[in-house]
């Protein structure tokens, strides 16, 4: 027998594909509706994986097989769509929103590196959506509405059952992203929002069914279905936290798939509607009672999965509508990748690099001093992921120097040598070797700057990645920002122009 949890891929198709129904099936009753939540959360681009069992690409197949069995279905997703692959950062999230679009999603929630990549692309994003993106708490400072076409919740009706979805945002976006990437926004508390709002909402559009589709993460989703009545259902994200089996708090079921299209999460819910006072919900597993399984009726005859997720294997295929969508674009990458740069003529390699300044982190810093045209340049050692192999140097291989995404821009600042100074020795203190310098000399206990000594009066340029400003010098005094764009280039790109056409690059160039 099956056991509450997660349900493989193989087992889930056969079942829709004509697998054994339940000794006791049963038609849904004539004021009876089976309603059926198909959901993701967290996808970071991931649509189109080779040879691993995971991303959009392989859901999609499960999705539309349950789509074809089951008579009304909702496809819902938690947030985070455009952010964690080559293709999303080059082509502005065009590669995710086509697949999605492509499946026929409802509604999604912007997850907080939905901002990652700036305001321009948002909304571009939102544009190019054939579904609702919701945030009922991501406000326009000035109109206190929701921000740049948001919507705060919306109705879908299914066989005259009404149900209303709503959706908020992180407050943790505000630390996690640059301060200018969400100029003329207002986060707003999600709990009070909700308490505000929701019984306005219910009150306006009368739901036979309320789902909250969260972007706040675990832990707030428990505390929002203890504090927040009125909440049937929560899909969640933000946490990538894998619920494989059904979480209940005070009556609200809270469900979360992981993340990076790793499972698809799916619940089956039973409305009666009542002549007087709300429609009766029968949510499946509800008190490990699974429709079909030890004598439980299942509605409609059919079969049901046995737990809150299913996982694609390798026997799942991949959709070909979806990677129709997806697949000119991973071609582009592929193809971009592939250009060599110049030569490596011995290892530049990754090992030390949080222990002392290596070539590797030196040659990353000083593309940035010469990109940007500045004194000194910061890497963050913990941003740079790989080395280089001795041998040709590809545009692919210099770009995954470097991980993440979120406040990777490259902002430009003014700051004193005293507040060099004073960085230098803070983060000297805190690791052995926290950030990789151009630029930026120690010659006999002394700081230089292009072979002169460091003045503390004298102001210089700098340059680093956007969250090492913002969480060393920015707000300081004696710092001023000079370039904030959010869509300022990264390391990634200026390692690229820096390698392309050079002469032949050796470690030993690169080691003071």
């Amino acid at each position: 027998a099956l056991i509450a949890g997660t349900l493989p891929a193989s087992k889930a198709l056969a079942a829709l594909q004509g697998g054994a129904t339940s000794k006791r099936p049963v038609a849904a009753g004539a004021n009876e509706v089976v309603l059926t939540f198909l959901h993701t959360n967290d996808p970071h681009g991931r649509v189109y994986l080779p040879g691993e069992a995971q991303g959009l690409s392989r859901l999609a197949t499960l999705i539309r097989a349950a789509q074809a069995d089951m008579p009304n279905t909702l496809l819902l997703d938690a947030g985070d769509l455009f952010h964690g692959t080559p293709e999303e950062r080059e082509f502005e999230g065009r590669p995710i929103i086509g697949a999605m679009n492509s499946l026929g999603y409802d509604a999604a929630t912007a997850g907080n590196h939905e901002f990652d990549f700036g305001q321009r692309i948002t909304q571009q994003a939102m544009q190019l959506a054939k579904f609702p993106i919701l945030s009922a708490n991501v406000l326009d400072e000035k109109t206190g509405q929701p921000w740049g076409g948001f919507k705060p919740y919306i109705v879908k009706e299914l066989q005259g059952v009404r149900v209303l979805i709503f959706g908020l945002t992180t407050l943790d976006t505000v630390k996690l992203q640059f301060p200018r990437t969400l100029e003329g926004m207002n986060f707003a508390d999600p709990f009070e929002i909700a308490l505000k709002k929701l019984p306005e909402w219910t009150a306006q559009e009368k739901p036979d069914m309320v789902v909250f589709l969260s972007h706040l993460g675990y832990k707030a989703d428990q505390e929002f279905a203890a504090k927040v009545p009125g909440v049937d259902l929560i899909l969640g994200g933000h946490s990538h936290t894998r619920l494989a089996k059904q979480v209940w708090v005070n009556g609200t079921l809270i469900m979360q798939t992981g993340c990076h299209g790793k499972a698809l999460g799916r619940v089956d819910v039973l409305v009666a509607r009542q002549k007087d006072g709300p429609a009766k919900l029968t949510i499946n597993g509800k008190d490990e009672k699974w429709w079909g399984q030890n004598g439980v009726a299942a509605p409609l005859g059919k079969t049901y999965p046995v737990g809150p997720l299913i996982e694609p294997d390798a026997s799942t295929k991949e959709d070909e509508v979806v990677l129709a969508h997806y697949k000119p674009y991973r071609d582009k990458i592929i193809a971009r990748d592939a250009e060599v740069l110049t030569t490596a003529t011995a290892a530049f390699p990754f090992e030390g690099i949080s222990e002392r300044e290596t070539a590797l982190g030196t040659l990353l810093a000083e593309s940035v001093r010469v990109k940007f045209k500045v004194d000194v340049a910061f890497i963050p050692s913990g941003t740079i992921a790989s080395g280089l192999m001795a041998g040709p140097v590809k545009v692919g291989d210099a770009r995954n120097t470097i991980s993440g995404y979120t406040r990777q821009q490259i902002v430009t600042a003014r700051a004193s040598g005293a507040q060099l100074r004073a960085l230098m020795k803070r983060t000297a203190a805190t690791a052995p070797c926290e950030m990789q310098v151009s630029g930026l000399k120690t010659v006999d206990g002394n700081l230089q700057i292009e072979g002169k000594p460091l003045r503390d009066e004298v102001f210089y340029r700098i340059a680093s990645p956007s969250y090492f400003i913002q969480g060393q010098l920015m707000g300081r005094k004696g710092v001023t920002i000079l370039n904030d764009d959010p869509e300022a280039q990264t390391t990634r790109e200026a390692i690229v122009e820096l390698l392309r056409g050079h002469a032949p690059i050796s470690p030993t160039a690169f080691i003071s």
